[in-house]
């Protein structure tokens, strides 16, 4: 009797196939990966991919998917928690660090891909950041209207949080930082953050 693939074993597949395309793609790039070594790190036939993937491009897109909805989930988790600003900004730190310790290579991908020459495979990528860009914009207006954070532009707020988080995530893995390490440093960095943005922040200078 011929084995019955349940949607479970085909979203288990899925990621093994993921993981396998994140680990290949983020050393030797888009390029240079090939649909048989993916198979190879998958521990699956070459056929079997295409039971589940168009193409090489189609694994790719689906990566950058996977990888920009984890980054939005994430953000979308803390700043619409009942925490107060600086835990949010910590939990935001620490789950940033918490991805990069697990998925690293997921996202070497996502940051190859945004900041890579071929503009057409960043885009998942950017669509992605303008979501997560958004949510985190409209929450910190809402924190500045509620004197909750410093009157900043909001929108410059959001990139700076978002484009440091990110520079971050690609630390432990370049730098071969611990676990304990990171979470360390995303801690510190989260203090950083808030000592910025906080209400009582004095000693601003406007460059114009």
């Amino acid at each position: 009797m011929p084995k019955i693939v349940t949607d479970s074993d085909r979203l288990q597949k899925r990621r093994i196939i993921l993981d396998a395309a994140a680990a290949e793609i983020a050393r030797y790039g888009y390029d240079r990966a090939n649909i048989n070594t993916i198979a190879e790190r998958a521990g699956i036939g070459r056929g079997t991919i295409y039971l589940y993937y168009t193409n090489k491009e189609d694994v790719l897109l689906s990566l950058l998917n996977s990888i920009g909805s984890m980054i939005d989930e994430i953000v979308c988790k803390c700043i619409n928690s009942d925490q107060s600003w600086p835990q949010k900004i910590r939990d935001l730190a620490l789950a940033f660090a918490q991805m990069a310790l697990d998925h690293n290579d997921f996202f070497r991908v996502h940051i190859s891909a945004l900041h890579g020459v071929n503009r057409d495979i960043g885009q998942p990528v950017a669509f992605w950041l303008m979501k997560s860009f958004h949510r985190l914009t409209a929450a910190l207006v809402q924190a500045i209207q509620e004197g909750e954070i410093f009157l900043y532009d909001p929108q410059t707020l959001a990139w700076i949080i978002l484009g440091t988080l990110e520079s971050m995530a690609l630390l432990p893995n370049i730098l071969n930082l611990s676990e304990s390490l990171t979470q360390e440093r995303a801690n510190s960095l989260a203090t950083f953050i808030w000592q910025g943005i906080a209400p009582s922040a004095k000693n601003n200078m406007v460059l114009g």
